[in-house]
């Protein structure tokens, strides 16, 4: 993997004033699962995700969840999917390992213990690697090497389980990846509409993408965003100088194609990214003076799912929507604030 950018500025070329006030933060996913008492069970029992709020309405159960019962924690919006309705709705196609929603980074105490307990409970199927990645923290300075394992959920979703070395996090939930068409083109709507910085960009010619780690604040102390372009190099890193490059070109292309002939993931169910920010009318005011078309939405409000909250969705090239909800001291908290689910 190369590295190519490491500081928090925003995409280069863009005004100053097109960053998003301070205080805004990205707070984590809308998801539809397929039973949301087993989707909460799993996700608590699994990876210690905390009940917020629930609406146990029959034609739509919905509920938020957050990483850690402390104010400010990030954590999923889930609603019920009804059986024989759209895998995915209101979010970009899944077309192979190339597009859709990635992965969850959730930071765990112990990778191996997290995999034993999903065995040990009957879930060694979702087991996908025990050892992903060993890899260096970059933030803070740190030098620390951190294992990474990955699993799926009950519903599908892929998460990274990262083992800190260091073990001083501040938000459990260390990121969320998805696939964009064109990394540089994205950039700057990801910086000038929505106000993120760019923290790291990167590639790696072995597994042939380019990715960007984007959001509101430092790493390990809120959930970054990370962009992803798959690609495919023409000449793989650990190609020996001798080789032809059409024979690179071929053992790249037979790398992806190994990628591919894994077991493909299940359709996934991402509704939309949610943002919180500290005023709704200054973010509808930042959005019309950048020209980007936005919807008002009326959503299940966090601590009264009961209650219609307002926010304001916009959408990026690719499909994939963000919602700014209310300011609050919780994921959707507050008085003004929303889970993420449609009334």
């Amino acid at each position: 993997m190369v590295i190519l950018h490491t500081s928090a500025t925003p995409a280069g070329g863009l005004p100053a004033s097109a960053a998003a006030p301070g205080g805004d933060a990205l707070v984590g996913a809308s998801l539809f699962v397929s039973s949301l008492e087993q989707s909460i069970a799993f996700l608590h029992g699994a990876f210690g995700f905390q009940l917020v709020a629930s609406l146990e309405q029959e034609a739509w159960p919905r509920a938020v969840l957050a990483t850690a019962s402390t104010s400010g924690s990030s954590g999923l919006a889930l609603g019920s999917l009804a059986p024989g309705s759209a895998s995915m709705a209101e979010g970009a196609e899944v077309a192979g390992a190339a597009r859709g929603l990635g992965h969850f980074t959730l930071a765990v105490p112990d990778a191996s213990a997290a995999v034993a307990l999903l065995k040990s409970s009957g879930y060694g199927s979702l087991v996908l690697d025990e050892c992903s990645a060993v890899i260096p923290v970059r933030a803070h300075g740190q030098s620390h090497t951190d294992r990474t394992a990955r699993v799926r959920d009950i519903d599908g979703h892929t998460w990274q389980l990262i083992e800190l070395s260091s073990g001083k996090v501040r938000e459990r939930l260390c990121s969320i990846m998805i696939h964009v068409s064109d990394l540089n083109a994205s950039l700057p709507w990801y910086t000038g509409v929505l106000g993120m910085l760019v923290h790291q960009r990167y590639e790696s010619r072995e597994t042939g993408y380019l990715s960007a780690l984007v959001g509101y604040g430092a790493e390990l102390e809120c959930t970054l965003l990370e962009l992803r372009q798959q690609w495919q190099p023409q000449v793989p890193a650990h190609a020996p100088p001798q080789q032809p490059p059409q024979q690179a070109a071929a053992d790249a292309a037979g790398v992806l194609a190994s990628l591919a002939r894994q077991a493909p993931p299940p359709p996934q169910r991402l509704c939309r990214l949610l943002v919180r920010t500290r005023s709704l009318g200054a973010a509808a005011e930042r959005l019309q003076a950048l020209g980007q078309p936005f919807e008002r939405l009326q959503l299940a409000g966090a601590e009264d799912p009961t209650v219609a909250a307002e926010a304001l969705a916009v959408a990026d090239a690719d499909g994939w929507r963000f919602c700014f909800v209310g300011g609050g001291a919780q994921q959707g908290g507050g008085d003004d604030a929303a889970v993420g689910m449609e009334e």
